[in-house]
């Protein structure tokens, strides 16, 4: 979807190889298609492991969601060092590393289309301001615009439904074009006349 929000090539093709992704990603299939995702994003000599302004700024807004996601992982009472898919014994947020999968593309989709990286450009304090500010976008579930950090809450709700028997699926954001979340104010006027 990130792709297809940015004008980019490959958006097809990179949806026709998640199909093909097996347990356990035998066939690499996964890194192939990551590998794809971010040359067409960001250009062919873009390479994620690079020491660049680009990966600087998705890194930081990566850090932006996974703190907040653990939070939130925590205030439901998980222990985030315990994943699913993620079980590194040296890292203390598999949890986190694992639900932090559906909201990397609003990250992307941010430093591509806001933050216009180009090579040699530092990611200065203005721009860690913003990224920092990413929570307060909005993502969709089931139709429903919310708010991110919402949306996390939303995600990690429905999977302690899941495990205690009251839910059968995830929240799972999906990404939509950029919106600010927009908080309706309601003020309540007394007139004494």
């Amino acid at each position: 979807m990130c792709l297809k929000l940015c004008g980019k090539k490959n958006a097809d093709q990179l949806y026709n190889m998640t199909k093909k992704v097996q347990s356990g990603d035998k066939t690499n299939v996964e890194a192939q298609a990551a590998a794809l995702y971010f040359k067409s994003l960001f250009g062919n000599d873009f390479t994620r492991g690079d020491d660049n302004g680009i990966n600087a700024a998705l890194n930081y807004g990566y850090s932006i969601l996974r703190g907040h996601i653990s939070r939130s992982i925590v205030c439901y009472g998980f222990e985030p060092s315990l994943g699913i898919n993620h079980h590194s014994q040296l890292n203390n947020f598999n949890l986190a590393d694992d639900f932090i999968e559906p909201y990397r593309a609003i990250v992307d989709y941010f430093v591509y289309t806001q933050l216009h990286m180009e090579e040699g450009k530092e990611l200065s304090k203005e721009m860690r301001y913003q990224l920092v500010d990413i929570v307060n976008y909005d993502m969709d579930i089931h139709g429903e615009k919310h708010v991110i950090h919402h949306a996390i809450d939303k995600m990690v709700a429905s999977y302690n439904s899941i495990l205690m028997g009251n839910k059968d699926e995830l929240e799972i954001p999906e990404l939509i074009e950029l919106e600010r979340h927009n908080y309706e104010l309601i003020y309540e006027i007394d007139c004494i006349f």
